[in-house]
């Protein structure tokens, strides 16, 4: 296989694994993409100027083993890249490498060096402390979540085996703040264990979660809707509830059933 290209050599910067073409398109892509910049003049003469050059699509396909719609798709690419312009010939097409003399010029790359070298390093240097921040705020967030559950299971109202609740926590802490979901748990706890009062449903983390914190964020607002043998209580009345109400409108007025308020 044959082809005219002459001697000398074409400049490839560093960060051309880093690009689109090389990293994310086809890999014939950047066969085509070789072939063309070694392929136009590197210096003018009197048919092109540098940078510009004759080329035959026959040819991309025997130096690239590429067919020609994948060279169809990646000069299209090319072009809306501004990477190229093509003009087309009787015999094939004339294609001009944008920005030819920017890339093939050493003292480019050279005055770029130091400031690229110290870009890279700075972006180093945030990268490693925002993962080290996320990787704390993740710590902590983990941390909390243990410390609630295992407040809960130390509680002794409803013994789960794991903490399978990370979720309906992280969405409480989204509301309340930690101690006053510790301080809820707290107080359900001493209603759920308390013989002055009648309420002595055993939610689940998760079902005391989300209807229960904010009926036993204040232990004196619960004790009092709660306490039996009082104006609004309910008579002495504790039965068990067999069944966890399904919605919070029934739990209410399950609770109305207890006071006879109903």
């Amino acid at each position: 296989m044959k082809d005219n290209i002459t001697g000398g050599a074409t400049l490839w910067a560093r960060q051309t694994i880093d690009s689109e073409i090389f990293f994310d398109k086809p890999d014939k892509w950047f066969k085509i993409w070789f072939y063309i910049v070694n392929k136009v003049n590197h210096k003018d003469n009197h048919k092109f100027q540098r940078g510009e050059g004759f080329i035959q699509q026959k040819l991309i396909c025997e130096f690239t083993k590429a067919t020609p719609d994948q060279i169809k798709k990646c000069f299209s690419w090319l072009r809306k890249m501004s990477m190229i312009s093509t003009k087309r010939s009787t015999r094939g097409t004339i294609i001009k490498v944008l920005n030819y003399n920017d890339y093939q010029n050493i003292e480019n790359y050279k005055s770029t060096s130091k400031s690229t070298l110290k870009a890279r390093k700075k972006h180093e240097r945030s990268t490693t402390i925002n993962n080290n921040e996320k990787n704390d705020k993740n710590v902590k967030n983990k941390n909390i979540y243990s410390q609630l559950f295992a407040h809960w299971i130390n509680q002794d109202i409803y013994n789960h085996r794991k903490n399978i609740y990370q979720s309906e926590i992280k969405t409480a802490l989204n509301k309340y703040n930690f101690d006053e979901i510790k301080d809820a748990i707290t107080n359900y706890a001493i209603i759920l264990k308390g013989e002055k009062y009648y309420f002595n449903y055993r939610w689940t983390l998760g079902d005391f979660l989300k209807r229960g914190i904010e009926k036993f964020i204040d232990l004196d607002i619960a004790k009092n809707n709660f306490l039996k043998n009082q104006k609004g209580g309910s008579n002495g009345n504790t039965r068990k509830l067999q069944q966890q109400p399904e919605t919070e409108s029934e739990y209410d007025h399950l609770c109305k059933v207890y006071r006879n308020d109903t």
